[in-house]
């Protein structure tokens, strides 16, 4: 009976099309998985608690995503496709090559330290179900392309190391990117290690010439390096 009120607090007003209550309750259901999976773990996130929190039946979840793990993909592949965005776009490039990558690695250091405990959901899960790790795999390996393919936009610009490579950069950037929850980056707060962070990637990329000096608005990213 519980889960059946619950399901009617999510109706959605009179003439609102199907497809956007499906939105509404996908997209809740997304939030209250992530919540879970951030404060209690792969383990300790239930079912009944985060369809209870979204608003919805329990067997909704399992129509929607089929089982915890499949709900738990999800929610990872959800929050790495929003760091993915974060990466720099070409038009930003052009306009202003050091404060976009600068603006673009500060972003997603707060968001890859504010995914801590999802990411601790994940570990756990990944011991539960070992096939999880060949997703993870393929995740890496499309956010190395992604980074791999913005270092290659940015190498024929001008202030732009000549000796920049693009693949083994990539490596570089995606494996500080991975670690920034976890010591010593940890002992970091979260503004400390997003301009630290920055900074480094831009020392990596740019002449020093080519970036801003103290004093400039740009300056915060590279300063105390």
């Amino acid at each position: 009976m519980a889960s059946r009120a619950a399901g009617r607090r999510t109706t959605a007003p009179p003439g609102e099309p199907r497809q956007d209550r499906s939105r509404r309750s996908h997209a809740a259901l997304l939030r209250a998985a992530l919540e879970n999976f951030s404060a209690h773990g792969w383990r300790g996130a239930s079912v009944d608690r985060i369809a209870r929190d979204a608003g919805v039946s329990v067997g909704t979840v399992y129509t929607r995503f089929g089982s915890k793990r499949d709900l738990l993909q999800a929610v990872v592949g959800q929050r790495v496709e929003e760091i993915a965005e974060l990466l720099v776009s070409p038009s930003d490039l052009l306009s202003d090559p050091v404060g976009a990558l600068v603006r673009s690695m500060r972003t997603a250091v707060e968001r890859r330290r504010a995914a801590a405990g999802l990411l601790g959901a994940w570990s756990e899960a990944c011991v539960d179900h070992p096939e999880l790790r060949l997703q993870e795999e393929a995740i890496r390996a499309a956010l190395l392309e992604r980074l791999r393919g913005v270092l290659e936009a940015l190498a024929p610009l001008p202030g732009v190391r000549p000796e920049l490579d693009p693949s083994s950069l990539a490596v570089a950037i995606g494996g500080l990117l991975e670690g920034l929850h976890e010591p010593p980056w940890s002992l970091l707060d979260d503004e400390t290690a997003a301009r630290t962070c920055a900074g480094l990637v831009s020392h990596a990329v740019f002449l020093d010439g080519a970036l801003p000096g103290p004093g400039t608005a740009g300056d915060t990213a590279g300063r105390n390096m």
